[in-house]
């Protein structure tokens, strides 16, 4: 990039910069699959192994004192003005996994399934989590009941599940203790030196969360009509949550499994085939409700989990887990006599806003 002539530099350096970066991505993904069956019975066992890499790079590089802009290479330039890898990383997953199916006169179905994953994101201590579920379903509309009404009722089915799920997002190398680059003064000049980044994490894991579900599917009159119901409750344990800890140990925060939450809610969703000839028209409807709670917070009333736009964010036992936390306002100052007979902060003037004294220190 050339910097151009202005008011403010009429004497440019001609400079030019170039950026790019580079990402690889490989996925292997290895099965092994039985299946069965023998009079009403059926069976679907399948075995496998997964494994993944994605590495990235980022380079950027700048030359000035060009003769002109007409040659926008780097090696014009007669002088390398910066030369940075803007970004360095990468992850690894691996995971085995399981599942088996069986089906009786396919009106009764069960599946147990069981993954264990592990993430170059966490330490040797708990790099691995394992994640098993289960579910069963019931084809009402399968049994011998149901004939006098088949002729409505193409599909009935209830369905119920509990399992486990695993959550690694967080930083690549965030286990891991980091030395930042710093300077000292030494007989007068500084001297570059190495300082602490961040703490080593070595107890850090996976967060997991186990949920319940209850639902039942149906479509009726030829498909026409079809509906379709959930609930579900979650439980999500050993939060990932950057958490502010005591300055005296030379830091502000820390990465840490702390705290549960758990959601609740429905999902309904509708759908109906009202014309399918020429004149084509379908609808459909949906609606969800969810409900979360904070559990715990390892044993405070509350902690600041994060910020945005300058307000903390923070986690109370027994609210939704996000919630903006600032004062509460309650209007402006009138006057002069209003300011010294109200709860108020230094340099308040007539028309700022006032606030209410919640810890009753007079000061607002």
């Amino acid at each position: 990039m050339v910097e151009k002539r202005g008011v403010l530099n009429p004497n440019p350096t001609p400079s030019f910069s170039r950026s790019f970066s580079k990402s690889d991505h490989w996925y292997y993904e290895n099965r092994i699959n039985y299946k069965n069956g023998w009079g009403n019975h059926r069976i679907d066992i399948t075995a496998g192994f997964t494994a993944e890499k994605t590495k990235y790079l980022g380079v950027n590089m700048a030359r000035r004192y060009y003769e002109d802009d007409k040659i926008q290479y780097l090696n014009a330039g007669k002088e390398i003005s910066g030369a940075s890898e803007t970004g360095v990383w990468a992850n690894t997953m691996a995971s085995y996994l399981g599942r088996v199916f069986y089906s009786y006169k396919d009106k009764y179905l069960g599946t147990l399934t069981f993954r264990r994953d592990g993430s170059s994101r966490f330490g040797p201590n708990y790099k691995w989590g394992s994640f098993p579920s289960g579910a069963l379903v019931w084809r009402i509309s399968e049994e011998g009941f149901m004939k006098s009404i088949k002729t409505y009722v193409d599909n009935l089915k209830l369905r119920a599940s509990y399992g486990f799920s695993g959550n690694n997002s967080i930083g690549n190398y965030s286990w891991m203790a980091s030395i930042n680059k710093g300077y000292i003064p030494i007989g007068g000049t500084l001297q570059p030196t190495a300082l602490k980044g961040e703490l080593p994490k070595l107890d850090l894991k996976w967060e997991k969360t186990g949920t319940l579900d209850f639902g039942i599917d149906a479509s009726l009159f030829n498909s026409r009509l079809s509906f379709t119901f959930d609930y579900y409750n979650s439980k999500t344990e050993d939060l990932l949550l950057n958490l502010p800890i005591s300055t005296l140990t030379g830091y502000t925060s820390l990465l840490q499994n702390i705290g549960s939450v758990r959601n609740q809610g429905i999902e309904f969703a509708i759908n109906s085939i009202n014309f399918d000839g020429t004149l084509k028209w379908t609808t459909d409807f949906n609606i969800s409700l969810n409900r979360s709670k904070v559990l715990d917070m390892g044993g405070a009333p509350w902690q600041d989990i994060t910020s945005a736009n300058g307000l903390p964010v923070r986690a109370f036992v027994g609210q939704p887990l996000r919630q903006f936390y600032t004062l509460e306002y309650i209007g402006t100052y009138r006057d002069q006599n209003d300011i010294a007979n109200s709860p108020s902060y230094a340099g308040a003037t007539p028309g700022d806003a006032k606030y209410v004294d919640h810890n009753k220190d007079g000061k607002n």
